[in-house]
């Protein structure tokens, strides 16, 4: 059944659809909420943009612990049987020796790609050399003295 009476400039349709629309979505409707949901979502976006350079980093930092139990020359360090850890961060031309938390040697190096990735962190070495380092699921291997 139809109204015989009509609001100046609207339909009935019209009141009907912003009616159904305001009860759907109180807390967004009207002009000074939506701008301050797009305000919002702007600036929520603008944000995730200027971090992107962070979350996209390709400095991988790796690590491997290992024990040693003869004598063995990295670079130009001799290394003295004992525990030691080793820390490179990717795309560096040189990686870090440590004991005990402290540096104990800086050897220059250079970074190549794998075929495999290894199943375990691992070094290699040939009379008494290190010659190279291989980190655990990584397709990238440290090159030493060459």
């Amino acid at each position: 059944m139809r109204s015989c009476f009509k609001i100046p400039g609207r339909s009935a349709k019209s009141a009907r659809r912003k009616a159904h629309v305001a009860a759907a979505f109180p807390s967004f409707y009207g002009r000074k909420n939506m701008r301050f949901y797009t305000k919002y979502c702007l600036g929520l976006a603008a944000v995730a943009l200027l971090t992107l350079p962070a979350w996209a980093s390709t400095n991988h930092r790796d690590s491997m612990s290992f024990d040693l139990s003869q004598q063995l020359t990295v670079g130009q360090t001799q290394l003295m049987p004992g525990h030691y850890r080793v820390e490179a961060t990717e795309s560096q031309p040189t990686f870090e020796v440590l004991q005990n938390g402290k540096v104990v040697a800086t050897v220059p190096c250079k970074w190549v790609r794998l075929n495999n990735k290894p199943s375990d962190s691992e070094f290699q070495s040939s009379n008494n050399r290190m010659t190279e380092l291989k980190f655990a699921g990584r397709t990238e291997a440290l090159q030493i003295g060459s």
